[in-house]
């Protein structure tokens, strides 16, 4: 949804020492370093490295419930049971996410259903059904039909990861500029692609990030 008009933020010497001190100078850092020492423009990197990141999140979104949903839908015919993630044995990694989600959902005081389960654990958990460790359990027998055209195992886990890695960074406000975004976005729409391209071109037709990503900023010009 496009942003709504918004007043001018005049940025005075003052207001930009305010702001330095509010977002902490080591936060900045990256940012500066990008500008070459320009504080205006350090600011305004920061300022559209939120931009992408706000853009990114609804790619991200859909290409985690869609990978999380063709999973779910094919193992639970396959294993013959909707609590299919009971019927193999997991890494400890893959343990604690699945413990951690049925607690977080017990905390809200909630009865634990497949279902709820499902939607409680994140991006990370599926990602690594697609490693190395369940390719004989999960990817030869099952996973392999989630996708289409058929695709390398490797290749869409070494994908899927660099995307869990962008996720993480825009989950803790941390810089993604120095990442090669247009990639990124592209290893995000393929993988939508391959399992369902409906929704890869809904994702693309609802974000603004490519044309946030055209709009590099340049030094502001000084506020009075």
């Amino acid at each position: 949804m496009p942003r709504q008009s918004q007043s001018v933020f005049h940025l005075s010497e003052g207001a930009l020492t305010r702001l330095e001190r509010s977002l902490s100078l080591e936060r900045l850092t990256v940012y500066s370093h990008l500008a070459n020492g320009n504080r205006r423009l350090a600011l305004a990197l920061y300022e559209w490295n939120t931009a992408l990141s706000e853009s990114l999140h609804g790619p991200l979104q859909a290409l985690e419930v869609t990978l999380r949903n063709a999973i779910d839908s094919q193992l639970q015919p396959a294993l013959a049971r909707a609590d299919w993630y009971e019927c193999f044995v997991m890494r400890e990694s893959e343990t604690e996410a699945l413990n951690e989600g049925k607690e977080r959902i017990q905390s809200e005081g909630k009865h634990l259903t497949p279902g709820r389960i499902v939607a409680a654990l994140h991006l990370g958990f599926w990602v690594a059904l697609i490693g190395s460790f369940y390719a004989q359990a999960l990817w030869d027998q099952h996973l392999h039909k989630c996708f289409s055209p058929p695709v390398k195992r490797s290749k869409l886990y070494s994908d899927l990861n660099s995307i869990r890695s962008l996720r993480n960074r825009i989950a803790h406000y941390e810089p993604i500029l120095t990442r090669n975004l247009p990639k990124d976005f592209q290893k995000i729409t393929n993988a939508i692609r391959l399992i369902c391209p409906t929704t890869e071109t809904w994702v693309r037709k609802n974000t603004e990030f490519l044309e946030h990503l055209a709009n590099r900023p340049v030094p502001p010009e000084p506020q009075p």
